[in-house]
């Protein structure tokens, strides 16, 4: 296994010392370029292509990337929002029979990633610095910008009672890419490691004051918005994006079992689409 791990090291840098070597020919000094792209589910793009009916459920995202001229203190803008739409939203039962750590770890794994609902909605901005400007020498360690914003309806069955509420996941901080700025324009290559600021929150009916009292039955605590550290790790191949995320939210003595502490969340997906045509315009 040592030799295996030294073999795969090894061919990773000897990757990015060829990618570093590559010219910087995309630099021009043409107007910014700008796209976007549209993605949908899987019956979404069954709909557009005339092989089913439009569903009430759907997802559908929107892509903005824009590129900046070398001297220009950006260097890449890329801005995503998609949401999910369904008739209901997901559902949460207790009936105060079950056992208190099964309903705080179910409650506390949806406040960890809520944006995976059937009703939700997430926004993400990535940008870019201008790298390697003498001015800003800090640009050779902190790449870029970036922030995620995650958020999503359910609703809580309680006996007779519905109680809706909803969840929010933010992070905001720096990140690394390690890849040289002419791979990433060029081929859509990254490999970025990142620190963030991060948040997650309950809002909606179940967070009002009436129900601190419920809230301290089903999670043991009141507490509804939890802070802390969120270390990410991720890569780009062209339209494929995958990360891993480890937000380390810290509650003291309101620890809620799949939110707190340390956990580990992956994702995968995609960061390309149905382009949409957009007029050029000549610089003046």
């Amino acid at each position: 296994m040592p030799c295996i791990r030294n073999a795969a090291l090894c061919a990773f840098l000897f990757l990015y010392i060829h990618l570093q070597a590559q010219p910087d020919s995309i630099y021009v000094d043409d107007p910014p370029a700008i796209s976007i792209s549209f993605v949908g589910n899987g019956d979404f793009q069954k709909a557009l292509l005339g092989q089913t009916d439009i569903q009430a459920s759907m997802g559908l995202g929107l892509i903005f990337r824009r590129l900046w001229p070398k001297n220009y203190w950006l260097d890449e803008l890329m801005v995503d929002l998609s949401i999910s739409s369904a008739p209901s939203a997901d559902t949460l039962g207790w009936d105060g029979l079950e056992s208190p750590l099964d309903s705080r770890r179910q409650m506390g794994s949806y406040l960890l990633d809520p944006g995976n609902a059937r009703q939700s909605a997430n926004f993400g901005l990535r940008a870019y610095f201008s790298p390697k400007n003498p001015k800003r020498w800090w640009t050779s360690l902190l790449s870029g910008l970036e922030g995620r914003l995650r958020t999503s309806n359910s609703v809580l069955h309680h006996g007779a009672d519905q109680i809706h509420f909803s969840g929010l996941s933010a992070r905001l901080g720096f990140f690394h890419d390690f890849m040289p700025a002419p791979v990433r324009r060029e081929r859509g290559y990254s490999l970025t490691l990142g620190a963030h600021y991060a948040f997650r929150g309950l809002l909606g009916d179940l967070s009002s004051s009436e129900n601190d009292c419920l809230r301290r039955q089903l999670l043991g605590t009141a507490r509804t918005a939890y802070h802390g550290l969120e270390v990410t790790f991720g890569f780009r191949l062209q339209n494929i994006r995958a990360e891993v995320q480890i937000p380390i939210l810290m509650a003291g003595k309101a620890h809620l079992p799949g939110l707190t502490d340390a956990q580990m969340i992956t994702s995968l997906g995609f960061v390309g689409g149905f382009p949409i045509e957009i007029e050029r315009h000549e610089r003046r």
